[in-house]
């Protein structure tokens, strides 16, 4: 299983790399071909020849094509299936995107001492002291008794269940039950 993600890993860093070598800024990209485009239907109205028409019809296809990619990858960003093949909503998406960022966002947090702090490095400064507070803490300072309040949910049968090693044909169908238009969480169950 760990040579599986090692292999996930590499690749997707391979695919990452490929694509900046290979495809490059593609919100760029897009933004010059526009202008590309307009430059050539204004050059076609000045002079209407089959050449200047070919030329144009080609920049608007090349237009197009990068169009999608730049729709694919917001739609990925996004996080949102495909609702139907051609919808070009790029704004709506960019509003998803942005949505999603300032809700992650944590605007304040209310320390130890019950004070809230709402500057950006105080907050950092306080996750920092927590976090360190906690992973060096003794071993012996948890407080185990704690689980005798606790219902059990999983059975010993449940149990070793979950610790069996998964078949190869139950890694192969998680895989390839994954959907393709969402990148794949970490950690996640889809």
């Amino acid at each position: 299983m760990w040579r599986l993600q090692n292999k996930l890993k590499n690749l997707a860093k391979a695919l990452s790399k490929w694509s900046r070598e290979g495809i490059g800024d593609v919100f760029s990209t897009v933004k010059d071909m526009e202008e590309k485009v307009k430059n050539m239907e204004a050059e076609y109205k000045e002079n209407e020849t089959d050449a200047n028409k070919l030329e144009m019809h080609k920049a608007q296809a090349e237009y197009i094509k990068w169009l999608k990619s730049q729709n694919s990858i917001l739609r990925q960003k996004a996080r949102i299936k495909l609702a139907e093949e051609g919808d070009t909503n790029s704004k709506y998406f960019y509003s998803v995107i942005k949505g999603r960022r300032r809700r992650a966002q944590i605007m304040r947090i209310k320390n130890a001492q019950g004070i809230w702090l709402e500057n950006t490095e105080d907050i950092a400064q306080e996750a920092v002291a927590h976090f360190t507070n906690i992973f060096t803490q003794p071993a012996d300072s948890n407080n185990i008794g704690i689980l005798d309040y606790l219902d059990i949910m999983v059975t010993d049968q449940d149990n070793e269940m979950l610790q069996q090693i998964p078949s190869e044909e139950e890694i192969k169908e998680a895989i390839f039950s994954m959907d393709l238009q969402r990148p794949a969480g970490v950690g996640w169950v889809q």
